[in-house]
């Protein structure tokens, strides 16, 4: 078939990409920062139902944007949702609230690009 394989198969999750966007236009002072924020909390609010590390950047983009307040609720819709009680969601929660917990090693291998994200701020 000719058109096989063409255009996006479903909306993937492009936050981690998004997020060095705005670091980088952030850095140049370039008003297009902000348009990389507002993709991350659009996708991580439509997709709050999927466990993800990446709701970490969408936590981040909240509070930038939006305020500390609107991050403690999107963090309690996180806690809420059918992944809230996983170790994933509950780390993310703890670390952004600056409530370190431990993290087990499985958990760690995943989190080791976000981790580096974050080691940019």
């Amino acid at each position: 078939p000719e058109q096989l394989g063409v255009g996006k198969p479903y909306n993937v999750d492009e936050r981690i990409q998004d997020y060095l966007l705005f670091y980088c236009y952030n850095k140049l002072d370039n008003n297009k920062a902000e348009k990389y924020l507002k993709k991350i909390i659009d996708y991580s609010r439509s997709n709050i139902k999927n466990k993800s590390f990446s709701h970490w950047l969408g936590l981040k983009a909240i509070k930038k944007l939006e305020g500390i307040e609107a991050s403690k609720k999107f963090s309690m819709q996180l806690l809420n949702s059918s992944h809230g009680s996983t170790e994933e969601t509950k780390w993310i929660i703890n670390n952004f609230f600056n409530t370190k917990g431990p993290i087990n090693q499985e958990l760690n291998q995943n989190f080791k690009i976000i981790n580096e994200i974050l080691m940019l701020n």
